[in-house]
């Protein structure tokens, strides 16, 4: 029995640990901790690659990143690192822990140890193990992964905080792999024994390139005598120093190396001498970077003093950002981010650190920046570099301006393409308008010729001559005149060219437009004269006896005349409706034949067919009705009229018409239709009707305004009446109570002087009357400047004040008056609502391209009820507390005209977080 309750128990614990590790499979918990300052180009090239990696092997990790910056303050390298791990306790997840910061413990509880850690740089790595001592054994069993690091290292337990003071012996170094465990020597002055510790490491790991930067230099510079170094006292700066003054004296004995010391009180004094003419020079460094914190000269002043003036290049140990303007680069390792992912992926499979192997990263590559060869003459020397890879070379022409030459064959493609469209389009309506005239015309002269015309007809023989004629249905025998259409002798009429005579003879036909005046002579041109249609056509039947040709003139005069006054009359009705925009048609509503303008169709939506009744399809289904259902009763035999404002469907929007239908007093079989757009008179209707609402809006607030100010000017009013009194009656030997009087009497004075400020300044901004002066934002400075204005107040109730600095540098443009005015409101109401001992933030970040600010206090809180009224004016959401309440209604005005919004967040007991945006 007692062996079987010990497998079960064995079962569970097998169970329970295999569930563990798949639980730390699926979303480990990972530290990443960088020696090196965010702000390092190459340090984001490093951490960001491995945390995208990571996430893709496990989507639910929780990844944790943070900076030692080692390389600016490697003196406070200890804090920093102690501050690190106990960050881990914040990034928990569903955890809230006290820290206690006096129990001067190194590193957080057990339970907040990750699953694994990854140190990048040797500085993280040297004082991760230097603590060793005085971590729990969990902490020390956590695996540790290594990037960027040295493939030596000194043996025992050293603390690189103390590199300035006492550097490491590095001839006494071991390799990487030895590190895993670390020796503690015992101390002087103490009885202690030597120990040592084990962890769990592996890693990526390389020798700085010391000797192949080495080379390039002397490659580039074959006349070099003094190469100077300029660098931080830290652990990889030194180590890298050390490395290259013992490859210079055992290969390069004739270059001599100088240091620059760096201190910050004499950057500028360091600078100039960088930028000091000198032949056979130049620098070298690690990591430093050029810092402007310390200097009197700004970015700007800086980098262009090194344009213009810098005579001597600059070599690094580590990349640095392309186009910088300052290095001309380097020989570099490269790293990979998937070795370190394949090597965390690997111990969190269930494999010891210890037993995965180190990888030693050998390949590497020149880079170098054209621009600064090219200035300094060495672009020659650097062609006869191998493995080199230039940065910042200047475009081609093409290549620089592909997006505008792309922009112009575009434009010029769609230019041309338009010109074909109007081209073809120009021709096809041309060759239709052509075909409409010559079928619109023969379609006319039939109707003429068979409907309301007299034919005049004539017989010729062979030669030409007349043998018969007949005119105005009478048969004439006698000679034709000479202006006669229809001539004595078809070859020898007036109106007919040679080259249609020379068409007749060929047996051709020919239909031609004759134009005389009233003394029956050819009159080319005038539309007003009479107008004939001259046939003449060959003849081949033998039926006809003599007859050859036979000629036909047909009067067109009447017809034309009337055609002529019908289309002036509808030109000038369509130029009338066209002007007015009134749309008019008439239309028989039996047939539906008739006629409409071209405003009826733009009104109604719907092109007028002759010969089919309007359908009226575009217009709203309620109203459609109504006209279909009057159209019917026309046609029962109705005579009413229809007038009605309805609304019309277009492809966009819809819009109101005003339409009326009548009979036509000449047939009561035509209707006659009238519409017009009354879009305008609708909007100003809408528009008087709002401006109607507004003014009733703003009489019951400007009420409501006066009533408040009413209110809150009495009650101050009030008290100085009535504090002024008793202070009168009061005998002078009472000082101490003649003395609180006046100070009430003050306070309220000063509250009144507040009130009239806030409610000038508040009418102003509603108004309009006031100017915006744009200017760059120090927003540190503003921030300082405000915590010295509260600085009585938040010490009198002994708060705290914390300032949480945007990192990216961002110029914002504002007011910055409006800009002080608005922040002082919101941090002098944080201190009014908070009790002593609390905390008040201070903070900007980035929204998009918005910046937002907000003041946060763990003051009282606002309830969700009176969060959406204390923007509002004279609304006090405690009025024992002094204020004039319109403090936050000039904050939002202030920050609606600066372009930005405003709002608050708070729960009552737990503070509250008030927000404003400006915008980038």
């Amino acid at each position: 029995m007692k062996r079987i309750l010990l497998n079960i128990i064995s079962i569970c614990c097998v169970f329970l640990s295999i569930s563990a590790s798949a639980s730390v499979s699926d979303s480990p918990n990972v530290l990443i901790i960088n020696s090196f300052d965010q702000k390092k180009y190459w340090v984001e090239d490093m951490t960001l690659p491995i945390e995208k990696k990571l996430l893709q092997k496990y989507p639910a990790a929780r990844i944790t990143t943070e900076y030692l910056r080692a390389d600016v303050f490697p003196v406070s390298i200890g804090s920093s690192f102690r501050s690190i791990l106990w960050s881990l306790v914040d990034h928990h997840l569903d955890t809230s822990y006290s820290i206690n910061t006096s129990s001067g413990m190194i590193c957080p509880p057990d339970e907040f140890a990750p699953d694994v850690i990854i140190l990048i740089g040797a500085d993280a790595f040297l004082y991760y193990q230097f603590l060793g001592e005085k971590m729990s054994v969990a902490w020390r069993e956590v695996p540790v992964v290594l990037l960027d690091v040295n493939d030596k290292y000194p043996a025992y337990a050293w603390n690189p905080q103390f590199c300035e003071l006492a550097p490491p012996d590095f001839d006494k170094l071991v390799p990487a792999e030895e590190k895993r465990s670390i020796f503690f020597p015992p101390m002087a002055d103490s009885n202690s024994t030597s120990d040592s510790l084990q962890y769990n490491v592996t890693g990526v790991k390389s020798t700085i390139p010391v000797k192949e930067n080495l080379d390039m230099i002397v490659n580039l510079l074959p006349n070099l005598q003094e190469l100077i170094w300029i660098d931080d006292k830290y652990y990889a700066s030194e180590y890298a120093y050390w490395q290259l003054e013992k490859e210079i004296n055992e290969h390069y004995p004739e270059i001599t190396l100088s240091t620059i010391p760096l201190e910050t009180s004499k950057i500028d004094s360091i600078y100039n001498e960088m930028l000091r003419p000198a032949s056979h020079r130049a620098y070298i460094t690690y990591a430093w970077e050029f810092d402007c914190m310390f200097s009197k000269r700004s970015d700007e002043q800086l980098r262009s003093l090194f344009t213009n003036y810098s005579t001597v290049p600059c070599f690094s140990l580590t990349p640095r950002k392309e186009n910088d303007g300052f290095w001309v680069g380097g020989y570099y390792r490269i790293f990979s981010a998937g070795n370190v992912v394949e090597q965390v992926q690997r111990i969190l499979s269930g494999e010891p650190a210890n037993a995965v192997p180190f990888i030693e990263v050998t390949a590497g590559e020149i880079q170098l920046d054209y621009q600064l060869l090219d200035k300094y003459g060495l672009l020659d020397r650097a062609a006869g570099l191998e493995n080199v890879k230039l940065r910042n070379v200047p475009l081609s022409y093409f290549k620089e301006n592909e997006r505008m030459i792309l922009v112009y064959i575009i434009f010029g493609i769609v230019i041309i393409g338009l010109v074909v469209y109007w081209l073809t389009k120009l021709l096809y309506n041309n060759r239709a308008h052509k075909e409409y005239l010559r079928y619109k015309r023969l379609y006319d002269r039939l109707q003429m010729i068979y409907g309301q015309t007299a034919i005049d007809l004539a017989l010729y023989d062979a030669k030409g001559a007349c043998i018969y004629r007949i005119s105005n249905g009478k048969e004439l025998n006698g000679t034709a005149k000479a202006n006669d259409l229809l001539s004595q002798n078809i070859f020898e009429n007036q109106y007919i060219s040679d080259r249609r005579m020379d068409r007749i003879r060929n047996g051709e036909s020919i239909n031609i437009e004759v134009l005389t005046g009233d003394d029956g002579k050819y009159a080319p041109g005038f539309l007003d004269k009479n107008v004939y249609q001259l046939l003449i056509k060959p003849i081949d039947e033998i039926d006809y006896h003599l007859a050859r040709y036979i000629a036909t003139a047909i009067d067109l005069t009447p017809i034309m005349r009337e055609r002529k006054e019908k289309e002036r009359f509808e030109n000038l009705l369509t130029f009338a409706s066209d002007l007015s925009q009134i749309g008019i048609a008439f239309y028989n509503i039996d047939s539906g034949n008739g006629t409409a303008t071209n405003s009826w169709s733009v009104n109604m939506n719907e092109q007028f067919v002759p010969g089919t009744l309007p359908q009226y399809t575009s217009v709203l289904p309620e109203y459609q009705k109504e006209l279909l259902a009057y159209r019917k009763r026309i046609e029962g035999g109705e005579r009413e009229t229809f007038s009605k404002e309805i609304r019309v469907a277009t492809e966009n929007t819809k819009h109101w018409i005003d339409e009326r239908l009548y009979v036509s007093d000449d047939d009561d079989r035509m209707l006659v239709e009238f519409n017009i757009n009354v879009d305008k008179q609708k909007e100003h209707e809408e528009l008087l009707q709002l401006a109607k609402e507004e003014a009733e809006k703003a009489n019951l607030e400007t009420i409501e305004f006066l009533n408040s100010i009413n209110h809150e000017v009495r009650t101050p009013l009030n008290a100085i009446v009535g504090f002024s009194a008793i202070l009168a009656a009061t005998p002078k030997e009472k000082v101490t109570e003649r003395q609180e009087f006046i100070s009430i009497i003050l306070k309220n004075n000063q509250l009144i002087t507040m009130l009239v400020d806030d409610i000038i300044q508040l009418s102003r901004l509603e108004s309009g009357q006031f100017n915006f002066e744009y200017t760059p934002i120090d927003i540190e400075k503003l921030f300082n400047s405000l915590l010295e204005q509260g600085h009585a107040n938040v010490y009198k109730k002994q708060l705290n004040y914390v300032i949480e600095m945007i990192e990216e540098d961002i110029e914002l443009r504002t007011d910055q008056t409006y800009l002080e005015h608005l922040l002082t409101n919101l941090f002098s109401n944080a201190i009014k609502f908070t009790e002593e001992g609390g905390t008040i933030t201070l903070g900007c970040r980035r929204e998009q391209n918005m910046l937002l600010f907000y003041v946060k206090d763990t003051g009282c809180g606002i309830s969700k009820a009176n969060q959406r009224r204390i923007f509002k004016r004279f609304d006090k959401v405690n009025s024992y507390i002094q204020g004039t309440g319109l403090g936050l209604a000039l904050s939002k005005s202030i920050a609606d005209r600066l372009g930005g919004d405003i709002g608050v967040e708070s729960e009552e007991g737990k503070g509250s977080t008030f927000w404003f945006t400006l915008p980038l």
